[in-house]
């Protein structure tokens, strides 16, 4: 019964202390896994674990669209601009992304509309 309950909290993550160990031995000597967590809460790569839980089953659009519902993102976008795009073939994007990788997502998803 005991690892059944784990098994429900069990959650995919993308980040682990333990990886942060690893990219940087360095930190061990700053207090190894106790210093990688606080990393981890600072940088609120928690979160971001915490997310991609909730959305990890789905893939492709579907995917997206549930990270998009999940932080309740709205956005607007000019239809013209978008007609522009072509329909078929090879598409170049310049972006800067000042909201990290939230842009990129809202991009992903404009572009399959």
């Amino acid at each position: 019964m005991l690892i059944f309950n784990n098994l429900l909290e069990w959650q995919m993550e993308l980040l682990k202390p333990k990886d942060f160990l690893k990219s940087s031995p360095a930190l061990t000597y700053l207090g190894g896994e106790y210093f990688a967590r606080f990393l981890m809460y600072i940088l609120r790569f928690n979160k971001l674990n915490n997310i991609f839980g909730k959305v990890s089953e789905k893939q492709g659009i579907e995917f997206i669209d549930e990270i998009i519902r999940f932080l309740e993102v709205t956005f607007e976008f000019d239809e013209n601009e978008l007609k522009r795009i072509p329909e078929q073939g090879a598409v170049i994007t310049v972006s800067n992304h000042p909201f990290g990788g939230l842009d990129g997502i809202l991009l992903i998803k404009i572009l399959t509309l």
